[in-house]
């Protein structure tokens, strides 16, 4: 907050300290109505790019509270795998036989959300 209040663009950018998947458009963050935000700035990703529940909460943002077009930062990675075979692993994969895993888990169609 301190940075944008002493920042040029002020005016131009507003701080909402709460999950954005909270909020169904940005009058409900003190925008105007209708308005979308050009910029979305990710501090939730993770060394493997795809924590915190990430994908829902950004694709919630595209859908709700971002303009067609916007930027992203970061924009990009670069992820490195290596192929490994194991049958523990392959097990773990496998939620429908899994006792633990949640309902919505294994309804689910891909993403948990």
């Amino acid at each position: 907050r301190a940075n944008v209040g002493q920042s040029q663009h002020s005016k131009q950018m507003h701080i909402c300290a709460q999950r954005s998947t909270t909020l169904a458009s940005l009058e409900d963050a003190g925008g105007a109505p209708g308005e979308r935000a050009a910029l979305v700035v990710s501090e939730i990703l993770d060394a493997g790019l795809l924590g915190e529940d990430c994908l829902g909460t950004l694709r919630h943002a595209a859908n709700h509270l971002l303009a067609p077009g916007y930027h992203a930062v970061p924009a990009s990675a670069e992820i490195f795998a290596c192929a490994v075979e194991s049958a523990t692993l392959a097990s773990w994969q496998h939620l429908q036989h899994a006792s633990w895993a949640p309902a919505a888990y294994l309804q689910d169609s891909g993403d948990g959300n």
